[in-house]
């Protein structure tokens, strides 16, 4: 029988973090031995385009996405005007055929600054952990 070690590898895990606080186990008043946070970084080899972005029309979906032809599933990614050098953070999605091969939300359309179409980069982003300790390291 198979048996599933993941909440018990996860629980050992924190209880191996927990202890790599200060020697005595105290922590200063408002110190945090340990923070872990996330960092989006763009990961070109997971996807990358570039080309015409062209506007939704009037009637489109709210929000922030971005619908392109040839995805193989859904992603968050990072849209960037060249030209106006803007970014935005979007949902990217596989375009249904007969549209255009990038079309972005307005939403997503009015944070880049373009009206009708312009050459728009989409790279895919992962998110990365980051682990800091109060001394930088665990040990």
């Amino acid at each position: 029988m198979h048996r599933r070690r993941g909440p018990a590898l996860t629980l050992t895990l924190l209880a191996v973090l927990a202890g790599c606080g200060r020697p005595d186990g105290a922590s200063a008043p408002g110190e945090r031995p340990l923070r872990i946070s996330f960092e989006d970084r763009a990961d070109p080899a997971a996807f990358t385009r570039e080309g015409l972005g062209t506007r939704d029309g009037p009637e489109g979906s709210a929000g922030l996405w971005v619908a392109v032809t040839g995805l193989a599933r859904p992603e968050r990614a990072l849209v960037e005007n060249p030209a106006t050098r803007r970014k935005v953070v979007v949902a990217l999605f596989a375009a249904s055929g007969g549209g255009p091969p990038i079309r972005l939300s307005n939403e997503a359309a009015d944070a880049l600054a373009i009206t009708v179409a312009a050459e728009v980069r989409i790279t895919a982003l992962r998110r990365a952990p980051q682990i800091a300790t109060t001394k930088g390291r665990f040990f």
